[in-house]
């Protein structure tokens, strides 16, 4: 699969490898494709030829599929579970003598879109003023247009006990200072400036209701009692998550290097300094991108409208660590052409990644939401933040199969079935790593013997209804490779194993019975043993009366 995650409605893109280790040419070599969902009903194939396929080469052939929103919609579930199955069909006149080398497996949990959470450190009642209108309506607009984002909006105050490990990816946006459950949270700035009303939206278009703020369901962390909620975002973030930071004027430099950056060692790249810029937007600075980067590609063209017309007239200025440059820790995406410092930072943080942007993402400090680059980079950043999930149900043959398990949610034991056989009742096991969550255990199943679809059933603590996750194992596609190997490639694989390696010649001057490990004289030996020592023990016992 090519994409990242599978979203119901949104054409995803895969990719079928072909492959001959025969000695011939294979001619008019059917691929199919089919897709559904587990419960589903059956679907046509999705079907393209080869028409040549020369020994020893390989042949990738694309397929794009759709999965119904309409099935998903119908189910409380996060996810659908998806069986594919891609199979080269050889020509009928030949015979394959390894079947089970043409068909390969994919588990797909298809979701109604990329987690993302906003969380609006600005929120006022006239929403086009709202610090997140226009990321909100960029990553998910109105319409029958999908994106494949799920987005959800929140204040200052409901972040406070989110649940993080249900999102992929969260905004913080203009937000003066992590809240703490209980604590309070400084509300009420004054804008240093409102844009005129009258201003034409080329980049995202207005309307009366901002129909992509969804509601977020409060659920506590269960799973990090006893920390902060810095320190949950920050643990989020080694996992996997994606944390996009932007700026505007309702942060203070000395809240946000005491929460964010302390010394380099928070989740900010940088270090913030002081607002820079003309309040009455007499000047401005443009951005100066690093087109190799991934977000910035779309831009490589140095016409780009994106480099050309957006005006930034306040941002903060900010200061990168030297070291973090040198070695990589820190990557300057885009600075300001003045001269004025970083304006869209990267830093890697353990499996995830941070995004800062030093000006703020609405019509307050730039015009950059009205232009139609905003909208782009905003979906392709989304893109690039969210972690690969669509392969994470897919194994070999002999791998284990592993799964998170929250026990604030859902039950220790869990059934496991597998393909053909009936089911088995498992408990989960807790974590191996001593600083790891405790209420995360790891539900794990060791005997994938054979080729097909698992599946781990879980019950739900609150909820009605089980969970099911679908994994598929298939063999190891080398495994199909019948080409000679060579001596010294075979002692490699073996290591310090006990074994020779013989010429036909030698093995045919080896006598069979010779080389037999006979057991019978060991056998033999220990029944005379027992016998004698059965005989002592009734001469010693007998002379005693």
């Amino acid at each position: 699969c090519k994409e990242k995650a599978l979203v119901a409605g949104v054409p995803s893109d895969f990719e079928v490898t072909a492959r001959t280790t025969g000695k011939r040419e294979a001619r008019d070599v059917k691929v199919q494709f089919v897709a559904r969902f587990q419960h589903g009903g059956q679907i046509p194939p999705l079907e393209e030829t080869i028409e040549s396929l020369p020994p020893g080469e390989a042949k990738k052939v694309p397929f794009t599929f759709a999965f119904s929103r309409e099935e998903l919609a119908a189910s409380d579930l996060e996810s659908l579970p998806a069986r594919i199955t891609a199979e080269v069909v050889p020509p009928s006149e030949e015979v394959d003598e390894l079947p089970d080398d043409n068909e390969r497996l994919f588990a797909a949990r298809v979701a109604p879109g990329i987690r993302t959470l906003i969380v609006d450190g600005d929120r006022l009642p006239e929403r086009r003023d709202s610090e997140s209108y226009f990321l909100a309506r960029a990553l998910s607009p109105p319409g029958d247009h999908l994106s494949g984002m799920a987005v959800d909006v929140v204040g200052e105050a409901e972040f406070e006990n989110l649940r993080l490990d249900d999102y992929q990816i969260i905004y913080l946006c203009n937000l003066y200072r992590i809240p703490e459950p209980g604590g309070v949270v400084r509300d009420g700035f004054e804008d240093e400036g409102e844009a005129d009303e009258g201003e034409a939206d080329a980049g995202v278009a207005d309307g009366a209701a901002d129909e992509t703020e969804s509601e977020a369901t409060p659920a506590s962390d269960a799973s990090e009692e006893g920390l902060s909620r810095r320190e949950q975002l920050e643990r989020w973030v080694a996992k996997g998550g994606g944390l996009v930071i932007a700026m505007g004027n309702r942060l203070d430099e000395d809240v946000f290097n005491e929460e964010m950056y302390r010394d380099g060692k928070g989740r900010s790249p940088g270090k913030l300094d002081s607002i820079k810029g003309e309040v009455d937007e007499s000047d401005w600075v443009k951005f100066n991108v690093e087109q190799s980067h991934p977000v910035m590609s779309l831009f490589a063209d140095s016409d780009s409208p994106f480099v050309e017309l957006v005006k930034i007239f306040r941002w903060w200025d900010s200061t990168i660590s030297e070291e973090d440059l040198k070695t990589g820790g820190v990557n300057v995406v885009a600075s300001y052409t003045n001269g004025g410092g970083p304006a869209i930072v990267e830093q890697q943080f353990g499996d995830g990644r941070v995004f800062v942007f030093t000006t703020a993402l609405d019509r307050d400090w730039s015009d950059w939401p009205q232009d139609h680059s905003f909208v782009p980079t905003m979906l392709e950043l989304n893109k690039y933040m969210a972690r690969q999930t669509s392969d994470d149900a897919n194994v070999r043959v002999g791998d284990a199969l592993e799964q998170d398990l929250d026990l604030s949610r859902f039950e220790l034991q869990f059934q496991m079935a597998k393909p053909n056989k009936s089911d088995q009742t498992i408990n989960a096991v807790p974590p191996e790593d001593e600083n790891a969550d405790k209420v995360f255990y790891r539900a794990k199943f060791d005997e994938v013997d054979g080729r097909g679809f698992y599946q781990m059933v879980f019950n739900r603590r609150e909820a009605a209804g089980p969970v099911p996750m679908l994994f598929a194992a298939n063999i190891d596609s080398q495994e199909g490779d019948l080409t000679r190997a060579e001596v010294q490639q075979l002692q490699r694989k073996v290591g310090d194993a006990k074994v020779s390696f013989i010429t036909p010649d030698e093995l045919s001057k080896i006598n069979i019975d010779d080389a037999r490990i006979h057991l019978w004289p060991l056998a033999l030996a220990l029944l005379v043993g027992v016998l004698a020592l059965e005989q002592f023990l009734g001469w010693r016992f007998g002379r005693n009366r």
